[in-house]
């Protein structure tokens, strides 16, 4: 049986090897960036710690197979939602692919769900990798709507060519 629980500073070498997964099965879907290894123990140890941030993992048998990392952030001050102007932001959630089909991503944002509607915020967006149909269908499941397409083009000059997305 799986404990969804806050994230603790213990948890840090876990959640390490989660992310390096995480950005490795994106990277394989279509993902653009790379994962920056090298800030990536203080930039989990600030989520950690930050009231503006939430992190929440799912751990059986002592071991992390899954998180979720959340914030909150207000809105450009052009725009507001319903009146409002706090909006939640889901910046990754991951599972195990043995974790996975259990509930767990459910669980996970279930408790981010609540986390950004006491941290005030009235809208909650995330953004699914092109490739990631599986993450789709999971989005679309808890309600979440496609609003926007983001589109990237690398500038002429650098390593690379045009973005291409993964079908």
């Amino acid at each position: 049986m799986a404990l969804i629980r806050d994230g603790r500073g213990e948890d840090l070498p876990g959640l390490i090897e989660l992310y390096k997964a995480l950005y490795a099965g994106l990277k394989e879907q279509g993902l653009a960036f790379d994962l920056e290894q090298e800030g990536l123990s203080s930039m989990v140890e600030t989520m950690l710690r930050s009231r503006l941030c939430f992190l929440a993992v799912a751990e059986e048998d002592g071991a992390l197979v899954g998180f979720l990392s959340a914030g909150v952030a207000r809105m450009d001050r052009k725009l507001s939602y319903q009146g409002g102007s706090t909006l939640g932001l889901i910046h990754d959630l991951y599972l195990t692919p043995e974790a996975r089909g259990r509930g767990l991503a459910s669980a996970l944002l279930d408790r981010a769900e609540e986390w950004m509607t006491g941290a005030g915020a009235d809208l909650v967006e995330c953004q699914v990798v092109w490739g990631n149909a599986l993450g789709a269908a999971f989005w679309e499941r808890r309600g979440y709507a496609p609003v926007s397409v983001t589109r990237a083009k690398t500038l002429p000059g650098k390593e690379e060519g045009h973005v291409v997305p993964a079908n």
